[in-house]
């Protein structure tokens, strides 16, 4: 016996999904919206943010670095503006 999978609308389409769970919190029916897909988009976007954060850190270490060890005054105007 194979077990079945039901496809919701998280699964089938993914931008209705949003504007739906969007509708339901702005209206306080909390009681229809989908729990367990929300609650992972909302911790996978605090990971995201968290790389992002630490990615921007990382490259602005690198450019500082640059700026005091690599004695070329016409490449410090690029990593500022970057």
């Amino acid at each position: 016996m194979t077990p079945t999978t039901t496809k919701t609308l998280y699964d089938t389409d993914f931008a209705l999904w949003i504007d739906e769970t969007v509708d339901r919190l702005k209206a306080g029916d909390f009681a229809a919206i989908d729990l367990d897909n929300l609650i992972e988009e909302v911790e996978s976007l605090g990971i995201s943010q968290r790389k992002s954060v630490h990615s921007f850190l990382v490259r602005l270490l690198e450019h500082l670095l640059k700026r005091c060890y690599v004695p070329l005054p016409d490449c410090y105007r690029g990593w500022e503006i970057e």
